[in-house]
């Protein structure tokens, strides 16, 4: 792990993109299944979004629908080392958004391997973003957004913060109830507190309603 760790695994998954485009070409070809979804977490937010980004472009191009033709539905992406630059261009210019029925994005301002990520990229990683960091125009932009929604998770264990996902009961409560119902944050399937606009805190007494 360490520097030389984080490296590798960012080579690995640019060479992973090509093998899971061809996966989700197959996957969406089966004519029994109904929608995919998929959950992505850390580095591999960046391979899962680089390859749906580049399925979706070839889908329009093709005058099809991505949606209903690559049968995408929910896409959660938790604790994503992504550059913030990058992803406002890919949700706002390239119409990312729209392509999926919903996605969803866990998130903590103290994310501990996030942090050293910003320190080795110099750039504002996604998976630490806040509310507070986004200036009026900004917000403006991710209200826009309809089906794409913030999540800033409360209290995170672990040194480093950053395994939240599969850790904390919370967010797995929230992530089974989202993928189980469809519900979007708000609703009385999942009670998260909203913090402005898309943005919500799902807090650590979240009720855990998995059955």
């Amino acid at each position: 792990s360490g520097l030389f760790g984080y490296f590798t695994d960012r080579e690995s998954g640019e060479f992973s993109i090509f093998h899971l485009k061809e996966f989700l070409r197959a996957l969406s070809s089966v004519t029994e299944l109904e929608r995919i979804h998929l959950i992505a977490h850390s580095r591999g937010t960046d391979v899962a979004t680089s390859a749906l980004r580049e399925l979706v472009i070839a889908e329009r191009a093709a005058g099809r629908d991505p949606r209903r033709s690559l049968k995408l539905d929910t896409l959660i992406l938790a604790a994503p080392d992504l550059d913030f630059g990058v992803v406002r261009q890919r949700l706002i210019a390239e119409q990312f958004g729209p392509a999926f029925g919903q996605i969803i994005v866990y998130m903590n301002s103290k994310d501990g391997a996030l942090g050293l990520s910003q320190t080795l990229m110099a750039g504002l990683r996604f998976g630490r973003i806040s509310s507070e960091n986004l200036g009026e125009s900004e917000r403006v932009i991710f209200k826009r957004i309809q089906n794409v929604n913030f999540i800033e998770v409360e209290q995170v264990r672990g040194q480093s913060g950053h395994a939240y996902f599969r850790e904390n009961p919370a967010v797995l409560s929230d992530i089974a109830l989202a993928l189980r119902t469809g519900a979007l944050p708000g609703s009385s399937e999942r009670p998260l507190t909203r913090i402005d606009g898309n943005f919500w805190q799902l807090r650590k007494d979240y009720p855990l309603q998995v059955q």
